[in-house]
C-alpha cells in the first residue's frame, strides 16, 4: 500500500505536529495502516514524544454492531472512550489520524438509521473533545 518511503513520509507527518516538547501522542488508523502507524510512532519518538499510543479499529466491527447490535444498545457509547478523551485534553496529547479507508465502501448495504443512531452517540460523546482540538 505505501511506497518504499514510508520512514520518510512518517518524518514528515510528524513534523507537522508539535511533540518536541515531550507530549503525548495518539495515532488513529485502521489495521491496514499498521506499518505506517508503527513508523509514525519510531519517528515521533525520536522527535521527544513522552509517549505513542495506538487506536486501530477494524471498521468490520462498526459494520459488525450495526448489522446485529440489539437496538436499545445502538446509542451507546463506552464511558473507556470519553474517559480516555479527557485525559487526552488535560494532558493535551497531539493526534495524527490517518483517515483513508482500505474499503471506503464498506458501509454501503447497512442500515442507514441503524447507523445514524451510532454515529449520532458517537458524536454527542466526542464533543468536548473536537471543542478542545
Amino acid at each position: 500500500m505505501y511506497s518504499d518511503d514510508i520512514g520518510a513520509y512518517a518524518e514528515l507527518i510528524v513534523s507537522m505536529v508539535n511533540i518536541d516538547d515531550g507530549r503525548n501522542l495518539q495515532i488513529r488508523g485502521e489495521p491496514v495502516h499498521w506499518d505506517l502507524i508503527q513508523e509514525i510512532a519510531a519517528a515521533a519518538y525520536r522527535r521527544g514524544a513522552r509517549y505513542v499510543a495506538a487506536r486501530s479499529v477494524h471498521p468490520g466491527l462498526l459494520k459488525a454492531r450495526i448489522e446485529h447490535a440489539a437496538e436499545e444498545y445502538l446509542d451507546y457509547v463506552p464511558s473507556q472512550l470519553t474517559a480516555m478523551n479527557d485525559i487526552m485534553i488535560s494532558e493535551e496529547w497531539a493526534i495524527v489520524s490517518i483517515a483513508s479507508r482500505e474499503d471506503p465502501d464498506f458501509l454501503a448495504n447497512v442500515d442507514d438509521e441503524r447507523n445514524a443512531r451510532i454515529g449520532k452517540a458517537t458524536e454527542q460523546a466526542m464533543m468536548p473533545f473536537r471543542r478542545a482540538l
